[in-house]
């Protein structure tokens, strides 16, 4: 149940990154642990996020997965959410209380990932939660600079 491949993963990554609620619910019922990492440091919680399904974030943190949890990156979940624009998620985890302004090792903030990404309505809830848009990651940049860079006319 909780055998990996070679890049760490577990039945549980694949049944989250390919949004299989029914599979997901079965593999906790036979004991897949929610917390494993793969040898990035990422969890099945990450690839429900990929995947945008929130029914199985939820059913995630239901089975007590760590939201708190940093990749080898030092990004959280709230990273990758806002990275990926998954705005429904983002809203999910700010309830949860995490920190809009956490750095990862790169010293970006989820709200650097969103404006990279073009992902409007996911800048604008982190912005509306109080996400910095001055903050500058290790490279200097702000947000701004990120949407800038790439072409969008919003941060």
């Amino acid at each position: 149940m909780n055998e990996m491949d070679q890049n760490g993963r577990t039945p549980l990554f694949f049944a989250a990154g390919n949004g299989n609620i029914e599979l997901c619910r079965l593999l906790i019922e036979k004991e897949a642990k929610v917390n494993i990492r793969n040898k990035y440091g990422r969890t099945p919680l990450n690839y429900a996020i990929w995947s945008n399904k929130k029914e199985i974030v939820e059913l995630l943190i239901e089975e007590r997965a760590d939201i708190k949890v940093k990749d080898d990156a030092g990004r959280t979940m709230l990273h990758y959410a806002a990275y990926y624009g998954r705005k429904n998620i983002v809203e999910l985890l700010l309830d949860k209380g995490l920190d809009i302004n956490q750095k990862d090792d790169g010293g970006d903030t989820p709200v650097h990932g969103a404006s990279w990404g073009g992902y409007i309505e996911a800048v604008k809830l982190l912005i509306a939660n109080g996400a910095e848009l001055n903050v500058k990651n290790n490279k200097g940049k702000t947000p701004l600079d990120n949407a800038v860079k790439v072409g969008h006319k919003e941060p």
